[in-house]
């Protein structure tokens, strides 16, 4: 029997991965079945890539074809419509036709940095920041780029519901961080990188918004650098290039993996301090996630990262080489250390994935309440027509990269034609 309220939530991201927004949306889903609110979820699934709960209603389908975005939004008000769903949320800005939607923001990373980038994802975005009827940021610092970039948004259909830290993360024993330095085989001293070390290239310029750039130049700077470790959690899986240049001509030891968050714990709580070094941020979970294990802090204050950090971190500007140099040897003092491990164990503290869950819960029951009043707005006529419209614009766009593909081969035959 169906409940009284039916959520879907569109897994489109996990389809990606397990770190990044998959984390958030994974803790989130996680407190919902410990607090009995999944009750009212349906999780599309997509290609089977969602984390599986218990007790918790599923519905198979197939991965996003990211190539045709559009035709989604017909096939997820075809899932509403036969299951009769209320409300609708997406980890990764899909939208049905009709059938309200609230979105979570984690950033605005486009608007901000000023990246043109025209793809169908980030069309999308743009989407479905006009079709939902509320909003939920996940720090203050986002809901005042929300607004400066889609003013249409009230300031009342806004709420800033902060990320938590899962209580995998803690400080580890002796013994849990010589079995996984062993394992891994990592050598002490090292500089922990965790995340993309690139991101998005920014328009005009040479860095990127992750900026680890930053990092490999000013470790470069410090009297004897091969005397140090840098251990590289996630991003790509080979090293860029600029990058690799660096740790060559300064003989710098470099490994990256892919671990389980219970062997980042015992990671992060092993390295002489997390380097975060990013020009960006929504919010900056690895932060936190350092913090909860013990581990010291060296990043930049900007966007939401303060609101996360506070005063238990380094800061750095993000262009200064010799300032991030001579905060690398700063954290290695034992005094400064002591200071920082206990004041970020204390603001990790501050950060609770059960509370944002609650309050996005909340916000769902009462926007619940409201469409049953007749109190939410009805979908403007505008939002099904530029749909259609965006439907013949994919196919287009398919055609186009289809073409561009074929001319790519042709060029590729008659350049070995003419070599023959």
């Amino acid at each position: 029997m169906k409940p009284s309220l039916l959520i879907a939530i569109d897994g489109f991201f996990f389809q990606f991965g397990k770190f990044g927004i998959a984390r958030v949306w994974r803790s989130i889903l996680a407190e919902w079945v410990e607090s009995g609110f999944a009750k009212h979820l349906l999780i599309i699934d997509r290609g089977g890539t969602a984390p599986q709960f218990p007790g918790v209603n599923y519905y198979l389908t197939p991965l996003v074809d990211l190539d045709n975005l559009a035709k989604e939004s017909i096939a997820l008000q075809a899932i509403c419509d036969r299951e009769g769903v209320d409300l609708f949320m997406s980890t990764c800005y899909t939208t049905p036709l009709t059938t309200p939607s609230l979105c979570l923001v984690h950033d605005l990373l486009q608007e901000v940095m000023g990246l043109e980038i025209a793809t169908p994802t980030t069309q999308e975005k743009f989407y479905a920041l006009h079709h939902a009827v509320k909003y939920f940021t996940v720090s203050a610092h986002t809901a005042k780029d929300l607004q400066q970039f889609f003013p249409h948004i009230a300031e009342s259909e806004i709420i800033t519901t902060l990320n938590g830290v899962s209580s995998e993360f803690y400080p580890p024993s002796i013994e849990q961080l010589k079995e996984v330095l062993n394992r891994y085989d990592i050598s002490q001293p090292y500089f922990l990188i965790v995340g993309e070390r690139y991101g998005y290239l920014t328009i005009g310029e040479r860095h990127y918004y992750k900026n680890a750039i930053h990092f490999f130049q000013a470790i470069s700077q410090l009297p004897n650098p091969q005397e140090h470790s840098i251990i590289c959690i996630g991003g790509q899986a080979e090293l860029e290039p600029e990058i690799a240049a660096i740790c060559q001509k300064f003989q710098l030891y470099i490994q990256l993996l892919s671990v389980e968050d219970s062997e980042l714990r015992s990671i992060y709580g092993g390295a002489i301090a997390l380097v975060y070094p990013s020009l960006y941020e929504g919010f900056g979970l690895p932060i936190l996630e350092a913090f909860a294990c013990g581990c010291p802090v060296i990043t930049c204050h900007n966007s939401a990262i303060p609101e996360v950090a506070g005063d238990a971190a380094i800061y750095i500007s993000g262009r200064n080489v010799a300032q991030l140099t001579q905060a690398l040897q700063q954290v290695q003092q034992p005094e400064v250390r002591q200071r920082l491990i206990a004041a970020g164990l204390d603001r990790a503290a501050q950060f609770s994935w059960a509370r944002m869950a609650a309050r996005i819960a909340e916000e769902l029951l009462d926007t619940y309440t409201e469409l049953q009043a007749g109190a939410l707005p009805p979908v403007n006529p505008l939002w099904l027509s530029s749909r259609k419209l965006y439907i013949r614009q994919s196919r287009f766009w398919r055609l186009r990269q289809w073409w561009l593909k074929i001319k790519k081969l042709l060029k590729l035959f008659t350049s070995a034609d003419g070599v023959n």
